[in-house]
C-alpha cells in the first residue's frame, strides 16, 4: 500500500515541476522580449535625437552663412538702403571745402537774415582714403560754411533725405529765447525724420567768434555732418589786422 501511494503521487510532482519550468521559461522569454523592445525603442529615440541634431547643425551652418553674406554686403556697400539712396550722389565727386574768409565781407552791414538751404543725404566717400558710408550736407565735406555778423538772424532749411533721423546742433551758440533751435535730440528737439524737413531760425546776439555746427544724433558728426560757423563781431574790422 505504501509503495503504491508513492508511485501514484510521483507523476503529479513531475508534472508540477514541468509546468514550473515552462512558466519560468515563459517569464524569461517575456523578459527577453521586453529587453529587445526597449533596445529598439532606445535605438529609435537615439536615431531621432541624432536626426534632430543633424538638422540643427545644418540650420546653424545655413544661418551663419547667410549672416556672413549680409555682413560682408553691408560692409562693402554701406547697407541696403544707403547704397540704394546714395547711388545718384555717389556718381559725382564730393565737394571738398577749403574755408577762406572773404576779405570783402561787410562787417558794418545792417542786421539781416542769412539763409541757407541744405539737403542731408547718404553717400559713399573716402576723405581718409578708405571708402565708407557717410552723411553729407549738399554733397559737401566738410559741410557748408556758415558766416554771419553779430545781430544777424541765421535761417537754415534742412531737408533730410537720408535713411536715418538727424538734427543739427549749433555748438557754443547761446540760443537766447530760442532754446528749441539748439538741435539737441531728446532735450530740446525731436530728430528730423527721414523724408521730412525742419527750419532752424535764431538770432545771434551778444556773442562773436569761431564756432562749429554738427549733427546731434548718434555719431553722425563723425560720418560727415560737421562744419565751422563764424560770427563776426561789430568792431572786428577795426581790431583785426587783416
Amino acid at each position: 500500500m505504501s509503495m503504491k501511494a508513492t508511485s501514484d503521487v510521483y507523476p503529479t510532482s513531475q508534472a508540477s515541476i514541468s509546468d514550473s519550468e515552462e512558466q519560468t521559461q515563459g517569464l524569461l522569454d517575456s523578459q527577453h522580449s521586453d529587453e529587445i523592445d526597449a533596445e529598439k525603442h532606445s535605438g529609435a529615440l537615439n536615431s531621432s535625437a541624432s536626426t534632430c541634431r543633424s538638422r540643427k547643425s545644418v540650420l546653424v551652418i545655413v544661418t551663419s552663412a547667410v549672416l556672413a553674406f549680409l555682413t560682408i554686403y553691408i560692409v562693402l556697400h554701406g547697407g541696403w538702403s544707403t547704397a540704394r539712396r546714395s547711388s545718384d550722389d555717389a556718381s559725382r565727386p564730393v565737394k571738398n571745402n577749403d574755408y577762406v574768409l572773404d576779405r570783402a565781407w561787410d562787417y558794418d552791414a545792417a542786421p539781416m537774415r542769412r539763409e541757407y538751404s541744405w539737403k542731408i543725404a547718404d553717400t559713399i566717400h573716402n576723405p581718409d582714403g578708405v571708402y565708407c558710408p557717410m552723411m553729407l550736407i549738399n554733397h559737401e565735406f566738410p559741410g557748408p560754411f556758415v558766416e554771419a555778423n553779430e545781430g544777424d538772424t541765421i535761417v537754415v532749411q534742412v531737408a533730410n533725405v537720408a535713411v536715418n533721423a538727424t538734427s543739427i546742433h549749433w555748438h557754443g551758440l547761446y540760443q537766447n529765447s530760442t532754446p528749441w533751435m539748439d538741435g539737441t535730440v531728446g532735450t530740446t528737439q525731436c530728430p528730423i525724420a527721414p523724408g521730412s524737413s525742419f527750419t532752424y531760425e535764431f538770432k545771434v546776439d551778444g556773442q562773436a567768434g569761431t564756432y562749429w555746427y554738427h549733427a546731434h544724433q548718434g555719431v553722425q558728426a563723425s560720418d560727415g555732418l560737421i562744419s565751422p560757423l563764424v560770427i563776426h563781431a561789430k568792431n572786428e574790422k577795426k581790431t583785426c589786422r587783416c
